[in-house]
């Protein structure tokens, strides 16, 4: 009897140790040679689930099986084959095709009906089995998790390292520094998501590794980067943020005065998909999920929420019908509204618009400003008066340092100011401090201790306010410098590769806002309004024509 021989480890960790391999190879091997059996081929699978039939040994057998001249497929035990009573007779009717018997050393019953129903049974043993350990996985990670341990899931975090001894990331010197570079980029200097992408990819700076590629890749994703923005290991919590997310025990183990990251467990549940793997689920109710504290990366709070708040601010590009719509984001109706976009027509002949959200939601009544707005034409529109200012490299150096000398002759006037402007917070410290004491001291009603301290506050605001001036001040000078370089620099850019990445940056970057009601379009950017015309817009009778 011709013979292949099958075997399955189911963890990743049974794989690399590769014990259960070789004692299931061995047992095989012993049984083929007392049962005077020829053994054609030896095949492993390592690290595979039994929950899916997607797995490169068990498709190398059937192979082998379609090919013919093999009487018997046997594994240790039926659970080898899968978990799935499905799948066993799936492979069953298929190698009967082929006069291929499905075998394993504990089957029970030989072929006789009586064996067939105690296979069955056998099968759904094991499939009983597959869901206990699962069950018990579960429930382990949960009480891990509520112990203040990180559950470790594949790769850890970018700039952290999990740390076997104590059951929680530790700071990766290596990297860390990386994730600050992008918090500060995007966060403090105003850099868009590609730019950051860019920079680190010119430094030669690797993404973190996986399974497959160690090493890691040298180019950046945008959508890993902005969930490095939205990951709260990054962001720096404080004991009294964490204490009520957490249990007594867990609590206190913390350091009243440290920060700590949260990595959240069990915040989405896992879903099987058809070929047995692990997808994302949807998000769990909000009390069930379960926060870890993990050591602090270092990285200011107020670089974090500036990034979030950008990428809150900032809206995705639409991807209808597969096209790049230039202006997204950047299309506006008079009535306040941003224009969508909309796909008319077959798949013979496609026809792209921007229109208002509220018209094309809600009609005409709704907003009699609104109108259809051929696509190509607005975005040409768009190019070619943005190319008028934007490709004249003196114009553009004129219009910024302009700006920039003003914003400079603004700050030192404010300067001048600013040690006056503490001098005045420190006076309403003192007031207030001196009208408590005669509150106190029963000089003074409470009538007249609210009145005092509401003109502290309306004071102490229009100091604060021109505080504020200052700072945005010195932003905006930094802010300008670099669009100066960034506009001449950005447009030579779009004329060299005419990228799309290139082009959304450098409409981000200017500002770029174009207004459309009734007949007029408006544009304009950082520099003011670059062209404003009479367009008229599509009318549904000419979109049906």
């Amino acid at each position: 009897m011709k013979a292949i021989l099958y075997a399955r480890v189911s963890t990743r960790g049974q794989a690399e140790k590769g014990y259960s391999l070789r004692q299931q190879m061995e047992a095989l091997r012993s049984y083929a040679e007392a049962n005077g059996m020829k053994v054609l081929a030896e095949i492993p699978d390592d690290g595979y689930s039994g929950m899916t039939l997607d797995r490169p040994g068990l498709d190398r057998v059937r192979e082998l099986v379609e090919a013919g001249g093999v009487d018997t497929v046997l594994a240790q035990d039926r659970d080898r084959f899968a978990r799935e009573p499905a799948y066993h007779y799936l492979l069953e009717t298929e190698f009967g095709k082929h006069g291929t018997k499905l075998a394993a050393i504990n089957d029970w019953g030989g072929d006789s009906p009586e064996g067939q129903l105690l296979r069955g049974i056998q099968d759904q043993v094991a499939k009983y089995e597959r869901v206990l350990i699962t069950e018990r996985t579960r429930r382990g990670k949960l009480r891990r998790a509520k112990e203040g341990k990180v559950v470790p899931a594949g790769t850890a975090p970018y700039g952290f390292a999990y740390d076997p001894a104590t059951g929680n990331y530790q700071i990766d010197e290596a990297t860390m520094p990386v994730v600050r570079r992008i918090f500060r980029l995007y966060g403090l200097a105003g850099y868009s998501l590609h730019q950051v992408k860019r920079a680190l990819e010119a430094d030669g700076i690797r993404t973190a590794g996986t399974t497959k590629n160690p090493g890691g890749s040298r180019y950046w994703n945008v959508s890993n980067i902005r969930r490095i923005i939205l990951h709260d290991v990054y962001k720096p919590h404080t004991y009294q943020e964490i204490e009520p997310l957490v249990s007594p025990d867990v609590a206190a183990k913390l350091v009243p005065n440290n920060l700590y990251g949260i990595s959240w467990y069990n915040r989405r549940g896992g879903v099987t998909s058809g070929r047995g793997k692990r997808i994302r689920g949807p998000e769990k109710p909000r009390e069930d999920h379960i926060a870890v504290p993990i050591p602090d990366s270092g990285i200011p709070r107020e670089w974090i929420d500036n990034a979030r708040s950008r990428l809150k601010d900032s809206s995705r590009p639409s991807k209808a019908d597969n096209k790049f719509w230039e202006l997204s984001g950047h299309a506006f109706c008079t009535c306040g509204r941003k224009m969508t976009s909309r796909v008319t027509g077959g798949q013979g002949h496609r026809y792209h618009y921007y229109v208002c959200s509220r018209y094309a939601r809600d009609g005409k009544e709704a907003c009699p400003h609104g109108g259809w707005w051929n696509a190509q034409k607005l975005e040409r529109r768009v190019f070619r008066a943005l190319s008028e200012v934007a490709g004249n490299p003196d114009l553009v150096r004129e219009q910024f340092q302009d700006w920039i000398d003003d914003e400079r002759s603004k700050l030192r006037n404010l300067e001048r100011d600013v040690s006056g402007w503490y001098m005045q917070l420190e006076d309403v410290a003192r007031r207030r401090e001196k009208y408590q004491e005669m509150f106190a001291a029963e000089v003074m009603s409470l009538d007249e201790l609210k009145t005092k301290l509401a003109e502290l506050d309306q004071r102490k605001a229009v100091v604060e306010r021109e505080l504020d001036r200052a700072t945005n001040s010195e932003h905006r000078i930094g802010e300008l410098e670099r669009l100066q370089a960034g506009t001449l620099t950005g447009w030579l850019a779009i004329q060299e590769a005419k990228g799309e990445e290139i082009l959304r940056d450098f409409y981000k970057d200017m500002q770029l806002k174009v207004v459309t009601g009734g007949k007029e379009v408006e544009i304009t950017w950082i520099g003011g309004t670059v062209d404003s015309q009479s367009v008229a817009p599509v009318t549904m009778s000419a979109m049906r024509r």
